[in-house]
């Protein structure tokens, strides 16, 4: 039986903990018992036992997406600022090498309006941003974590990434209008 199915037909949520394996003589501790599904022995020990969670996540699970989804957005922001910095200082190279061609001016406008994309998503974004920093921050305290995930360095960087690629917008715009 596929373990999902089994979640399925047991109950709404399971959680699979480490603990220490029952004693040999058990029912689930014998080889060839409860071969199958969520309770399926290996080698005649288990090594892992399942708890029963309820209808919704504990504050620890919520705590572990939240965290995942902040490391997801960080990167993806990493990752944008990183394509448009590539394309644009591409795009800018290549105007300025060719300086003598006068409608090579024209793929300035491709990293400018890349800017104003990746501002405007910015700035769609930081409202979401700011709003998982604070679910973060509560769970944290709810669940009286000493240390905890500076979500709200996710914000600071949107901040920065709005600023500098204004900046290098206008920039860009400029060197446009110089040509």
């Amino acid at each position: 039986m596929d373990i999902r199915r089994a979640k399925r037909s047991v109950g709404p949520r399971w959680h699979v903990a480490n603990a220490e394996p029952p004693a040999t003589g058990s029912a689930m501790g014998r080889a060839g018992a409860n071969t199958s599904g969520p309770l399926a022995c290996s080698a005649g020990r288990l090594s892992r036992y399942i708890l029963w969670m309820g209808d919704s996540p504990s504050d620890w699970e919520q705590y572990e997406q939240l965290v995942g989804l902040y490391r997801y957005y960080l990167e993806l922001a990493v990752k944008t600022a990183a394509a448009f910095w590539i394309i644009a200082g591409g795009v800018l190279t290549l105007v300025l090498a060719n300086s003598e061609a006068d409608e090579i001016r024209w793929a300035l406008s491709v990293p400018i309006l890349m800017s104003i994309g990746v501002v405007a998503a910015l700035l769609v974004g930081k409202p979401k941003a700011i709003e998982l920093a604070h679910s973060i921050e509560r769970l944290a305290t709810k669940l009286d974590l000493e240390q905890r995930t500076h979500a709200e360095l996710l914000v600071w960087t949107l901040w920065g990434m709005i600023g500098i690629t204004t900046v290098a917008g206008l920039v860009i715009a400029f060197v446009w209008s110089a040509y």
